[in-house]
């Protein structure tokens, strides 16, 4: 069989199997930062194609120097607006393609130099490690996780622009496509930089790439070139660094971890027993194990608590095997320093969170490379070689069977969000965005749930301005107002524009409408782009009979992106009560275009559709109505703002 057909027969196996391991990915539903990245974002909402529009897409809210995963956003917004299956056929397409790329790396990476000649097998082993690590479970949280495009598709420009670095190095000197290859290196690396800043260690894995697997035998390095190199290196690191947290790099680390339970060094002694957890789950990958939201205790001390001694000890030698393995199986220390290297952005002093899955996705490639090319060199006859495909293949099933059982934890976000309290019941985060999600299903149990939350952690700003909202939609607005008042004065997970906005709600209705009216303002003052407050003191001013006022605000927050049910909602409650049933029936629609299970909304319609005397038609939307609050009221079914 010609190379060429064993690409294409390999390259067809790995879309094949992707294709059926992450079919039932498409049910996915947005997820925790999906949200501020993409459904709230108000840049994505109006499809436009302006050299502004897209600037705005790629640089305003959300991750803001992650110019290109937020344009291919803005790209499924416009095709799908708010339909996950086109944002799921995107990942998945981008996880095929860093699949596809990595088979050539790792192909072009046994037929190095260094490795020519000591490898037999090279093609099966490439393709075999390039499937084992694209069905790995794991990896479910890069690819059914949307936001987490920016992992992937940052993965994917990172490999491709090492790909063709290795292939125009190993292709000698002179050709136009040799320049070509290089060029497209770089603008590739240029790619990864502007999907996820960790791509910053890209020189430097080439730099290690070229000392492990590009010099011939045992030739003497050439200084000139680390230090090139490594001078580039450093100089993209700083221009990262200085992009995103400015030009006093100290004074920008501090500030991220004043809004941290933990300090810096309390990271850098968690981060060990962080990296020994990610390598257990890449040893065992049970479903039971993967988390979208880890709750790691933070370590204080060496032996506080005292696994992170050994865990200090571990990253220690394993650090040290990089440079004892370097003679002995070169591939798996250039494994383990692609792990550990790769790692370090998002694991050491920068003030992030302390451990999320979707990390592994670029470091854990290598890995896969060394260990399945180990296990090849065991299989010394053939009936041990044999043995070793039969296991490998038959690792490539099972985990294909848990990365399908994994996705089925994203099917909604009240399956995933019962999967991370399961797995971390002293999370307070889980519990709130299990209320949150609850609260278009049953109000008493989202209430149970927030009072967990805010059980675990009495100041926690976001848990308590969910419970007030819980308790304006059940009409408790003296409990709201003191709830929503305890979150304004927290600290921690604050969002003042968000809880001023909600307090305004709750005077509102109390009736009073100056308090609803500063509050408001208040939540404008603390960001000006908080667009449900301009639609809120919209509807203050339609309560006030001050129509045209309430009018203007509602055309300002469509304007400037506000594309929700509250805002179409609202304004066709305006302009019914200023006579205008007719606009009012078209408002009243577009927000059902939205959601189509809003109560209030399917109610206000049918009245403007009876004034209109199109009576079987109304009575059909307050059914309706009736049937959804009933289904609300019995603990199922869809809310009403």
């Amino acid at each position: 069989m010609s190379a060429a057909a064993r690409h294409g027969i390999f390259l067809a196996i790995i879309i094949a199997v992707l294709s059926a391991a992450y079919a039932n990915s498409f049910q996915g539903v947005f997820a925790f930062d999906d949200f501020s990245n993409i459904v709230d974002n108000r840049f994505l909402a109006k499809p436009d194609f302006s050299p502004a529009a897209l600037k705005n897409a790629a640089t305003r809210e959300g991750a803001s120097h992650r110019w290109i995963p937020n344009l291919s956003f803005a790209a499924n917004y416009a095709l799908h607006g708010r339909d996950v299956a086109g944002y799921h056929l995107v990942n998945l397409a981008v996880h095929i393609a860093t699949a596809l790329s990595l088979y050539f790396l790792f192909l072009a990476t046994l037929r190095s130099p260094a490795l020519r000649g000591r490898i037999t097998h090279a093609s099966e082993i490439a393709f075999l490690a390039a499937l084992l690590w694209a069905v790995h479970p794991v990896q479910t949280n890069g690819v059914t996780y949307i936001v987490q495009r920016m992992t992937s598709m940052c993965a994917l420009f990172y490999i491709s622009s090492l790909l063709l670095y290795v292939r125009a190095r190993l292709a000698g000197t002179g050709s136009p496509s040799v320049f070509l290859c290089y060029a497209l290196s770089l603008l590739l690396g240029g790619l990864a930089l502007l999907s996820k800043e960790n791509a910053a260690s890209l020189p430097f894995m080439i730099l290690a790439y070229e000392f492990f697997f590009l010099r011939e035998g045992n030739t003497a390095p050439d200084l000139r070139k680390i230090v090139a190199w490594s001078t580039g290196a450093l100089l993209v690191l700083a221009a990262v660094s200085v992009a995103y947290l400015g030009q006093d790099l100290l004074s920008a680390i501090a500030r991220g971890y004043e809004a941290r339970d933990f300090t810096m060094g309390e990271r850098l002694l968690t981060q060990p027993r962080v990296i020994f957890l990610y390598l257990g789950l890449l040893a065992l990958p049970l479903p039971a194990r993967l988390n979208l939201n880890h709750d790691v205790a933070v370590s204080h001390g060496f032996f506080s608590p005292p696994q992170t001694f050994f865990a200090v000890i571990g990253l220690a030698i394993l650090a040290a095997c990089v440079f004892f393995l370097y003679r002995r199986n070169r591939l798996l220390s250039f494994g383990l320093l692609w792990f550990l290297a790769t790692l370090v952005i998002e694991s050491s002093v920068i003030p992030l969170e302390m451990v999320y899955e979707h990390r592994l996705y670029l470091p854990s490639t290598m890995l896969f490379l060394s260990l399945t090319t180990l296990g090849y060199q065991a299989g010394r006859s053939p009936g041990r070689l044999q043995a070793v495909r039969i296991a490998l293949v038959l690792l490539i099933g099972v985990s294909v069977v848990w990365t399908w059982q994994r996705n089925q934890v994203w099917s909604s976000r009240i399956t995933l969000w019962r999967d991370v309290i399961a797995k971390s019941p002293a999370l307070t985060r889980g519990h709130v965005n299990l209320g949150a999600a609850l609260m278009d299903i049953s109000l008493i149990e989202a209430e149970q749930s927030l009072q967990r939350a805010v059980a675990l952690d009495p100041d926690h700003s976001y848990g308590l301005i969910m419970l007030g909202l819980l308790y304006i939609r059940q009409n408790r607005l003296d409990e709201a107002i003191a709830v929503l008042h305890r979150a304004l004065a927290s600290k921690k997970e604050q969002r003042t524009a968000m809880v001023c906005d909600s307090l305004g709600i709750a005077y509102r209705k109390t009736g009073n409408y100056a308090a609803a009216i500063r509050y408001g303002q208040m939540a404008l003052q603390a960001d000006p782009n908080y667009l449900d407050a301009l639609i809120n003191l919209g509807v203050v001013f339609e309560r006030t009979g001050e129509y045209d006022r309430a009018e203007s605000f509602f055309r300002e927050a469509r304007a400037r992106g506000a594309d929700g049910v509250d805002l179409y909602n609202n304004w066709g409650i305006t302009a019914h009560t200023m006579g205008k049933t007719d606009r009012a029936i078209e408002l009243f629609r577009e927000a059902l275009r939205r959601n189509p299970d809003h109560i209030e909304t399917h109610y206000n319609l049918g009245v403007a559709l009876g004034e209109k005397g199109m009576v079987e038609e109304a009575q059909a939307e307050m059914k309706k109505a009736m049937h959804l609050r009933m289904q609300l009221q019995g603990g199922k079914g869809s809310g009403e703002n």
